[in-house]
């Protein structure tokens, strides 16, 4: 019996043994995924953080693109409005013109009178 007694301890000490070694190891791969899991997450975001860059930077670039091509359209609009406003400046300066408005006056005039 003690023989019996003995080998039982001795079980119990390499069951007690053998799941401290389990634990052990199972401990350790959990962490290895873990660790696995976090670098796949880690390198993820870096993607992530990549892919958000280059959409800004696109985005900046397209946004300077759009205010240099509405400077340019603003730029020739005022040039478009000076060189029109000249050329009425120019035909209101004119003899032709200040000869029509004197000849026209007095129909005008009478044109605008309500009787």
């Amino acid at each position: 019996m003690h023989f019996q007694a003995d080998k039982r301890a001795q079980l119990r000490h390499a069951a007690a043994s053998n799941s401290a070694i389990l634990f052990k190891y199972l401990t350790l791969y959990q962490a290895e995924g873990r660790k696995k899991a976090l670098d796949n997450l880690q390198a993820h975001a870096r993607k992530n953080e990549l892919r958000l860059k280059k959409a800004l930077q696109d985005a900046h670039n397209r946004h300077i693109a759009e205010m240099t091509q509405l400077k340019k359209d603003t730029d020739e609009a005022r040039k478009k409005l000076r060189a029109t406003s000249t050329e009425l400046r120019n035909i209101k300066r004119g003899l032709s013109f200040r000869l029509g408005r004197i000849i026209t006056w007095l129909p005008r005039k009478l044109a605008g009178k309500k009787w």
